[in-house]
């Protein structure tokens, strides 16, 4: 995960290699409450996140988004079984 839990990383969706391609995109943190100062950190976490996307009209119900970018755009991973997450991920 960037940077352990949270952060920004950049895709090129075009292939180019192009450093004007590059998207940014924010990875929803993990919620940790280990300590204070990560409870703060991991506030507006993975959960919380997902709790307000679902109300998006068609946004599938087996899926959860890991992270979004400045279009409103998601990454999401799908559900593979009732416990285990599939390793594709879906725009």
């Amino acid at each position: 995960m960037q940077i352990e839990n949270g952060g920004e990383f950049g895709i090129d969706f075009t292939n180019r290699g192009n450093e004007d391609d590059i998207e940014p995109w924010r990875l929803f943190p993990f919620p940790d409450s280990s300590d204070m100062k990560r409870i703060k950190r991991t506030m507006g976490h993975l959960v919380q996140e997902n709790a307000s996307i679902r109300e998006i009209e068609d946004f599938p119900e087996n899926s959860i988004a890991i992270t979004n970018n400045s279009s409103a755009d998601y990454l999401l991973l799908c559900t593979a079984d009732d416990v285990n997450l599939a390793e594709e991920i879906y725009l």
